[in-house]
């Protein structure tokens, strides 16, 4: 008879307050990013009410695919990164896929925040400076410094972004007030409900949650004496995300009109430039320090959020690379290895951004698909498959904490994971509006 796998019998330990509220503000700091930019361009079309509704479904999905990836990386030794997981559940292939899809999904998020740059930075330069430089360069200036920041150590690199997240969140907090008396309730309204328009947009929305890269990372820092903590903490952080979203799509749709001199028909017209929408979003603001402080936010939040996915891409690729490097590549100098790390980290992305100028939410939306199957079918598969063998084959013990959930449940997550995907690639061939 073969051995069942037995549950841990970790001690129900309470969470410090001070642990607790840092995993909360990790969690929340990996999720809360540029895709808050492309939230409102890709949202009004269909109004807040489908707005709102859409974000709290997704809140809802993404938190409960988390809780489910809490579990399965509970039940793997402290340090197991998401390649390892595959590797162990899946087999060699498995680990190479999930890899490959992790790559694809940062490769892709990296492009879009280095196409958003140049418009956004441009113009920051234009108008505060008087510089007027060419997005490409602007471009590459941008990623130059990055990757300066990324090689100077991962310790000195969490720590800024941890600090410029804090300023973030400073800064959009005063951006809601100073916007708010801009709101117009007329424009949060559409004639009849776009519902083309929220299938369309709900793969750039799922992308605004897509955490589940940073689980591992989490729980190295918080520990795992307390399950009950840590699922506290996925929701708590989910739900500072969703009140965020919500109340920042408000105040954008309110104070933008659909159509005018000064609308998103503007921003749709530019082929829905992040730069374009900032730039329209100034000029209906009746608050003299509305202009500045969306540059300011702005600003700050692609340096975050580019800051986080480098952090993650190196990982992931140091990790790839330790599988797969030729074995010359081990004697490589310590400075050599680095360096080619940064190449292959920081020029492809490059690369792309500069051949899509300006195409920040369409690069986002491509993503969705890569960030579809690692925050959504991952952890379906690798759950259902870690309670069903994977744990007696892989001679795992079975964490205390289990998430509730029964076969039709891993149906209906895993489809709705499946349709997001089809819901993107249908938008790229122009079937749906968008």
């Amino acid at each position: 008879m073969s051995a069942v796998p037995q549950l841990a019998t970790t001690a129900a330990a309470k969470m410090p307050p001070w642990r607790f509220t840092g995993a909360v503000f990790l969690l929340t700091a990996s999720e809360m990013g540029a895709s808050m930019l492309a939230l409102p361009i890709v949202a009004h079309g269909m109004g807040m009410a489908l707005a709102a509704m859409a974000m709290i479904a997704l809140w809802g999905l993404m938190t409960y695919t988390g809780l489910m990836m809490l579990e399965v990386c509970l039940a793997f030794p402290p340090g197991t990164e998401f390649g390892q997981i595959g590797r162990t559940l899946f087999g060699p292939k498995g680990g190479a896929a999930v890899n490959g899809v992790a790559l694809a999904m940062l490769y892709a998020f990296s492009a879009s925040f280095i196409s958003a740059a140049g418009s956004t930075y441009g113009l920051d330069l234009s108008k505060y400076l008087g510089w007027h430089v060419s997005s490409p360069v602007v471009s590459i200036g941008y990623v130059t410094v990055i990757a300066l920041v990324v090689i100077s150590g991962g310790r000195r690199a969490a720590a800024a972004n941890r600090v410029f997240f804090a300023v973030n969140l400073t800064l959009l907090a005063a951006l809601v007030v100073s916007v708010a008396p801009s709101v117009h309730l007329d424009n949060l309204y559409r004639s009849g409900p776009e519902l083309a328009w929220m299938w369309a947009a709900l793969p750039v929305f799922m992308t605004a949650y897509s955490y589940h890269t940073t689980v591992p990372t989490m729980l190295t820092y918080a520990g795992r004496a307390s399950p009950r903590s840590l699922r506290k903490v996925f929701i708590v952080a989910n739900l500072i995300a969703l009140v965020t979203y919500v109340v920042w799509i408000f105040v954008a749709l309110g104070a933008l009109p659909q159509k005018g001199s000064h609308s998103f028909a503007e921003v749709e017209r530019a082929g829905r430039s992040v730069g374009v929408f900032l730039h329209e979003i100034d000029a209906v603001g009746h608050n003299a320090a509305t202009p500045d402080l969306f540059n300011a936010f702005s600003s700050t939040i692609l340096v975050t959020t580019y800051l986080a996915t480098a952090l993650a891409l190196t990982d992931v690729l140091r990790g790839a690379l330790r599988h797969h490097q030729p074995k010359r590549v081990v004697h490589w100098p310590g400075v050599a290895r680095r360096a080619a790390l940064a190449a292959i980290c920081f020029l492809p992305p490059l690369a792309v951004g500069l051949a899509f100028q300006g195409a920040f939410v369409q690069l986002l939306s491509f993503s969705s698909i890569f960030a579809a199957a690692l925050s959504i079918l991952f952890p379906v598969a690798a759950l259902h498959r870690l309670r069903c063998e994977g744990a007696r084959r892989a001679g795992l013990t079975l964490p205390s904490y289990r998430v509730f959930v029964f076969w039709g449940m891993y149906v209906l997550v895993f489809e709705c994971g499946a349709l997001i995907v089809v819901f993107q690639i249908f938008t790229m061939l122009g079937a749906l509006k968008s």
